[in-house]
C-alpha cells in the first residue's frame, strides 16, 4: 500500500499495517501521488483498529464520539446541491 490517494479506510489500514504514521514535521504533506516513504523511527500516531459508522445516523455518530474517540468524516461533494451551495 502507498500514498496513491484513496479513502479513509485505506489510510487507516495502511497505518495499522505499518505500525504507525510519521509526524507532520518528519514527513510534510505532498500534493503528489507518489509512494509513501514511511520511517518507523518518526512515528507520531498509531491505529489499533477502526470501524465505519452508519451513514446519515446522528445517534450513531454521537455514540461513536462518546465511546470510541476521534472520528474521521468524509463528505460526498459530487452532488450539484453541494457544489452550488452558497450560504446558510
Amino acid at each position: 500500500m502507498g500514498c496513491i490517494g484513496g479513502e479513509a479506510d485505506q489510510a487507516f489500514q495502511y497505518i495499522k499495517y505499518n505500525g504507525g504514521i510519521d509526524t507532520e514535521d518528519s514527513y510534510p504533506y505532498e500534493s503528489d501521488d507518489n509512494r509513501c516513504r514511511f520511517n518507523a523511527t518518526t512515528v507520531g500516531a498509531t491505529v489499533t483498529g477502526f470501524t465505519d459508522i452508519q451513514s446519515k445516523n446522528e445517534s450513531a455518530l454521537q455514540e461513536a464520539v462518546a465511546s470510541i474517540g476521534p472520528i474521521s468524516v468524509a463528505i460526498d461533494s459530487s452532488h450539484t446541491s453541494f457544489q452550488l451551495y452558497k450560504q446558510g
